[in-house]
């Protein structure tokens, strides 16, 4: 099944669709996820656009959208009697997928098992579990999550983060043009699309990222800290720095202390980040540091 991305973001035109996980068994691993672990899906939901020349790119969690869990009998599903199984692998996909998703704040799933089925969205403090549905006397439910995530729900309804917005390519070569100077200052730096345009949430700072991550945890246990490592240009001073995002709970303090040691990066700005329009925050804590 297919279905077109929602209205207001950049690539309106891209469409998703479920992929059967038919790889060798359950033994495939995510080559772009350093110690990543077995993959448990049976389907994932992608882009079609995503797939390219690369057989694998179908099956790589950073171009899922979301995915699907199958078990034939309600027993083995969430809330039977063997729930320890399809539990593990919903928690251990998700966090493959949160580590593998840049600025990804949760990750959905849709579970089956037997007659029934739910909706998990786990982030980095855990997974919830919406209540069991029968197939057949809910099958309505069950056709309206399908259709909305194959067709209305956009980048953040699926767990983007709403303050990393991807930027489309007309947005990166502008961007090119009109700051060659810092592009040159840099050359060893990658500048390739895609390219996020990352902010607080409020205040008029803004970062674009450069290049790939160099660092994305995978935590083995939730809660999980979600950190996330970048090269990005500072828009406002034109340096390249270090752009490091994590997630914390909200009883800890921002860990700028830590950057107070000799031998340390330098501690430039970094706060709690603030959903747009809301004024509420998401435990998400960029902190920015002057490239080395």
């Amino acid at each position: 099944m297919t279905g077109h991305y929602g209205e207001g973001v950049d690539n309106p035109c891209d469409t998703r669709e479920w992929v059967e996980v038919i790889l060798e068994s359950k033994e495939f691993r995510d080559p772009s996820i350093w110690s990543s672990p077995k993959m448990s899906a049976d389907l994932l939901l992608t882009r079609r656009d995503s797939a390219g020349q690369d057989p694998l790119a179908p099956y790589l969690w950073e171009n899922a959208e979301a995915f699907a869990t199958l078990t034939p009998h309600f027993d083995h599903g969430p809330y039977g009697k063997n729930s320890k199984q399809i539990t593990y692998a919903v928690i251990t996909d998700s966090r493959a997928h949160l580590s593998a998703r840049p600025f990804r704040l949760f990750s959905v799933s849709l579970l089956i098992f037997g007659l029934h089925f739910c909706v998990a969205i786990s982030d980095s403090a855990g997974t919830a579990l919406s209540p069991a549905q029968h197939l057949w006397d809910d099958l309505g439910v069950l056709g309206r999550i399908v259709w909305r995530l194959t067709h209305e729900l956009g980048p953040a309804d699926l767990g983007q983060d709403p303050t990393a917005r991807e930027l489309n390519e007309h947005s990166v070569s502008a961007l090119q043009a009109g700051n060659i100077g810092s592009h040159e200052e840099h050359p060893g730096v990658p500048h390739p699309f895609p390219v996020y345009e990352v902010s607080m949430g409020q205040g008029d700072r803004r970062w674009h990222t450069r290049g790939q991550r160099i660092w994305s945890s995978l935590s083995e246990y939730l809660p999980a800290r979600g950190s996330e490592l970048w090269h990005a240009l500072d828009r406002g001073s034109g340096k390249v720095v270090a752009l490091k995002t994590i997630w914390r709970s909200g009883v800890l303090k921002i860990h700028d202390t830590v950057y107070e040691h000799p031998g340390v990066a330098q501690w430039d700005f970094g706060a709690d980040v603030v959903f747009p329009d809301t004024g509420l925050e998401d435990d998400g804590a960029p902190q920015v540091l002057p490239h080395v």
